[in-house]
């Protein structure tokens, strides 16, 4: 977390000692979107027909509802695979490596430089 922008005791999100809405009573917390870790499984695959959640937001459609495995294409499998960390990456030869894989390892070295090049920088 960006260590200007903390959560106090309270849970309350604060930057350098002070709350970050000043405007909002103190007995008020400010949540922020909990995301689920991308190594644990945070839902059981819903049961075909049910309603999913939070796509229901244009007016005059109906609602969304999942359907059975075998009417989603292949690749929505593999969304729910992890990215290969940048270790496994450089240890991973060059032969046995996919395109997608070379791509994220060459996103993510751009990623580190421009890290090291803004701390230098004392950005």
């Amino acid at each position: 977390m960006n260590p200007a922008l903390q959560r106090s005791a309270q849970g309350r999100l604060v930057t350098a000692g002070r709350r970050l809405c000043p405007s909002v009573p103190r007995h008020v917390r400010i949540r922020t979107a909990s995301y689920c870790s991308p190594t644990v499984h945070c839902q059981l695959p819903m049961k075909p027909g049910s309603l999913i959640a939070g796509l229901d937001f244009i007016k005059d459609k109906e609602p969304v509802v999942a359907k059975e495995r075998g009417e989603y294409p292949e690749w929505v499998g593999s969304l729910a695979q992890t990215m290969p960390s940048l270790a496994r990456l450089r240890k991973m030869p060059d032969e046995e490596a996919t395109d997608r894989e070379k791509e994220r390892y060459l996103k993510l070295t751009r990623r580190q430089q421009m890290k090291k090049n803004n701390e230098e920088a004392g950005i």
